[in-house]
């Protein structure tokens, strides 16, 4: 699998940015502080789950596929969009709909 660094590390504009001592320094800080990092990540997913309702819907893993989606899974995700543009307000939702179109 093709990864962040190894996508990254194939870019010759990329890999004198990643020889800089401040890349490897900031990698073995990440790598020191996971665990730490665990409950802060963990917080942050149960405020976003809390005010954003609608999210805890979606199903992520056919996301991550290839493959299209079962008729329960589309309708599931269907329904959490639904919901989540709801929750978001006129706003919200300008700012995601322009977020999606790309």
């Amino acid at each position: 699998p093709i990864s962040i660094f190894g996508a990254l590390s194939s870019s010759a504009l990329a890999q004198s940015a990643l020889a800089a001592p401040d890349y490897a320094v900031g990698w073995f800080v990440m790598r020191a502080t996971v665990k730490i990092r665990q409950p802060v990540n963990l917080a942050i997913a149960a405020l976003v789950s809390k005010s954003l309702p609608g999210l805890s819907l979606l199903k992520v893993s056919p996301l991550l596929t290839v493959v299209n989606a079962d008729a329960d899974t589309r309708q599931s995700m269907a329904s959490a969009r639904r919901s989540l543009f709801r929750s978001l307000g006129r706003p919200g939702r300008r700012v995601l709909r322009r977020v999606l179109r790309g």
